[in-house]
């Protein structure tokens, strides 16, 4: 069976500045030496299985490294702790709804500057890029271009071969040049998303985040975080610093307590935001509601603190409704194929990704209902697969399971698209 399908326009945001380098050195360059940066499968296979060999205690000792090389890559590019500070971050870990939180932050923030002119500049860094990896770090609601991006990875790459460091990884190496974009671009709200756990997440070298927000947590990552949710949490609780704002949303108890715990360890009193019936009425998922919350909380205290504005009208919240995370509750319509897709990659994100399914398949009984399901990662296939039959299979009945691949390149997704937009996403024989 031959299937073929393209996303038309897949992220008209991510493909704003899609642009040619007339320089010597191009954005295709910039992809390449990037891509340099990126660690083997077989080195991340032997790290796992080391790290399965040791103890919390002794994997918690060797993430502990990382903020010191961050440090000495920071000094290295030329920018202090004082600076990174300065950017005014909201500062955002989590399992699930972290990147979907950033954006109902980053969405509200926009609409303050368009009402009041502040903040006048706003950085967003999130992970991972679906389409251009320029998503990864947006000024004003937009990502940098790609004459902006190769500009300035050269120039934090040559800094850190003239200082003779040990060149960072993929995600150290973007989390800097992040960094050194908001500073160069004069950000003063700074939205950032963590990578892996908190406390020794390569984002964690903000050292006085405004406001740190911990969305839903459950099983991910056990072998660098811990088998435990106590575990897990104790690292999602790392971003909490004091004279911050703490907050969090409904969380199991052994994970709400561990947050407290690591609340009071800086001073902090952690605020558990429910679902804010300003949003009542909102058409979203139950996670997304609850995402939107706690994005609500996060912002209105940002403001409070750093611009004393009160808290926001309804003319400005009714607009969260509106904001898009691709890959999140997704759905593209392509003629008659209504495309869902969601990014889910743990259980419970699984769990919340196949309800929402679950939901749309039962309001129109006349459609037929196909899962395409693709996992690259070594997580556990056996669990996940389960996950998604129990709640699927329970409600609706499945016409046709299709398992696929990656197609893999060496250049950038966006790089390929050309002036069409067109993104070829599947392609099966």
């Amino acid at each position: 069976m031959r299937l073929q399908t393209f996303y038309r326009h897949f992220s008209s945001s991510a493909l704003k500045g899609v642009t040619e380098m007339s320089s010597s050195r191009t954005y295709s360059d910039a992809i390449r030496q990037l891509n340099k940066l990126q660690t083997q499968f077989s080195t991340l296979n032997e790290n796992r299985m080391r790290n399965r060999d040791l103890s919390w205690q002794e994997r918690k000792l060797e993430l502990s490294k990382v903020p010191l090389l961050m440090k000495s890559w920071l000094q290295a590019i030329g920018i202090k702790l004082s600076e990174v500070d300065a950017l005014n971050v909201i500062h955002v870990a989590g399992t699930n709804g972290k990147g979907s939180t950033c954006a109902y932050i980053e969405h509200l923030l926009l609409t303050c500057r368009r009402e009041y002119a502040r903040p006048t500049a706003i950085g967003m860094y999130t992970s991972p890029h679906l389409v251009s990896v320029c998503e990864r770090i947006k000024i004003n609601g937009a990502p940098i271009s790609q004459v902006e991006f190769a500009k300035y990875l050269f120039e934090v790459y040559e800094r850190l071969a003239a200082a003779q460091q040990p060149m960072p990884g993929y995600f150290r190496f973007l989390t800097l040049l992040a960094f050194y974009v908001f500073i160069k671009k004069g950000v003063n709200a700074a939205v950032v998303e963590t990578g892996v756990g908190g406390e020794y997440d390569t984002t964690n070298i903000v050292q006085n985040p405004v406001i740190s927000v911990i969305t839903s947590i459950s099983k991910d990552h056990q072998i660098v975080l811990g088998c435990t949710l106590e575990q897990i949490a104790w690292h999602k609780g790392g971003i909490i610093k004091s004279n911050g704002t703490a907050l969090t949303v409904d969380q199991k108890p052994e994970v709400l307590q561990t947050l407290k715990d690591r609340a009071l360890e800086k001073g902090v009193k952690l605020q558990c935001i429910g679902l804010d019936t300003r949003l009542a009425g909102f058409s979203l998922p139950k996670e997304q509601i609850q995402n939107c919350s706690v994005a609500l909380a996060a912002t209105e205290a940002f403001l409070a603190k750093q611009l004393c504005l009160p808290a926001l009208p309804p003319s400005m919240i009714q607009g969260m409704e509106l904001v898009k995370w691709p890959g999140r509750f997704h759905i593209v319509k392509d003629h008659n194929i209504d495309w869902c897709l969601d990014g889910a990659h743990n259980e419970a994100g699984l769990k919340a990704a196949s309800s929402w399914f679950t939901g749309l398949v039962q309001s129109d009984r006349r459609c037929s209902s196909i899962l395409i399901f693709n996992q690259e990662s070594q997580r556990d296939t056996a669990t996940l697969l389960l996950k998604l039959h129990t709640t699927l299979t329970q409600e609706i009945a499945l016409e046709q399971v299709i398992f696929c691949t990656n197609i893999t390149s060496d250049n950038d997704v966006a790089t390929n698209l050309g002036q069409s937009g067109l993104l070829k996403i599947m392609h099966m024989d």
